[in-house]
């Protein structure tokens, strides 16, 4: 939650801008009222309702609420997000590529390879969605292309040796997609690395998990579809404080250059500015009930 999305740093910028923009608009508002004949008080009044009106706050907290109040329901959820770049990022994925045993099944039992509850219902969900699904597995053909049939994935990379999963991914990533690597073991780490987003499952090793962008706690992998859609939540979210923030500096900025708003009121329209973005990022917390 301390690491700054790309977006936030985006909008640090045009908040550093906007202080002395703001300072040289109440400045040339009074020095234009003055040379207009209108009393010190009046010129004094303008000057004062536009710096008080003008709300960087809104700009500067837009993006960190959003991206605080969001990652918090994520790990609500079981879902936990390395950083903001991520949180950012997540929801762009258009290919999700599985790692097969671990991930999809549960590996070998006394009767077969089990698949792992509710992975045929998360691949359906994320096939419905429009995305490009993928399986890499180092098991033969036949055995490899059986579960990808159970499961519903039309893309299947068998034979496949651990220290070529993270080609694999590079290969989709060189076409133009944008990859979601899901894994758990040892030699998935590489592919969870260099993946877009790299989601591990909680029950995985630690090497895994400290190679992934995303950790899913537990092992419910119908949970990489939150990953994406607590992204979008969050994203729309700060997108919505955004244009709250610059809307409201664009209609109130000139109300009070022109004299029509005074400080007490524009004391209170600024607070409610910066309260409104709060307000809009808390109903994050609503997300998924």
């Amino acid at each position: 939650q301390g690491r700054k999305a790309p977006i936030s740093k985006t909008a640090d910028k045009v908040a550093g801008v906007f202080v002395p923009v703001v300072m040289g608009i109440a400045l040339l508002a009074a020095v234009i009222w003055a040379i207009a004949g209108q009393p010190f008080s009046f010129v004094l009044r303008v000057f004062t309702s536009v710096l008080v009106i003008a709300c960087p706050c809104a700009l500067g907290l837009a993006t960190p609420t959003s991206i605080m109040t969001g990652s918090g329901r994520a790990a609500e959820l079981g879902v936990l997000f390395r950083g903001g770049e991520q949180l950012e990022t997540a929801y762009k994925t258009d290919t999700v590529v599985f790692d097969k045993t671990g991930t999809l099944t549960l590996g070998l039992t006394e009767g077969g390879e089990k698949l792992r509850d509710g992975a045929a219902a998360a691949v359906a969900e994320l096939k419905s969605r429009g995305m490009e699904l993928w399986m890499i597995s180092g098991d033969k053909r036949d055995k490899a292309e059986r579960i990808a049939g159970l499961l519903g994935i039309d893309n299947v990379l068998c034979e496949v040796k651990p220290s070529d999963k993270s080609d694999a991914v590079k290969a989709l990533q060189a076409k133009g997609k944008r990859v979601c690597f899901v894994g758990d073991g040892i030699n998935d780490s590489p592919a969870l690395a260099c993946a877009d987003i790299g989601v591990a499952l909680g029950c995985g090793t630690d090497i895994a998990i400290s190679a992934a962008d995303v950790m899913i706690v537990g092992s419910s992998i119908d949970s990489v579809k939150t990953v994406f859609d607590i992204s979008a939540a969050t994203m729309r979210n700060v997108r919505q404080n955004l244009i709250w923030a610059v809307v409201y500096n664009v209609v109130c900025i000139p109300l009070a250059a022109a004299g029509i708003i005074n400080p007490s009121i524009a004391a209170a329209a600024m607070a409610m500015s910066s309260n409104g973005v709060l307000l809009n990022a808390l109903r994050l917390k609503n997300y998924g009930k």
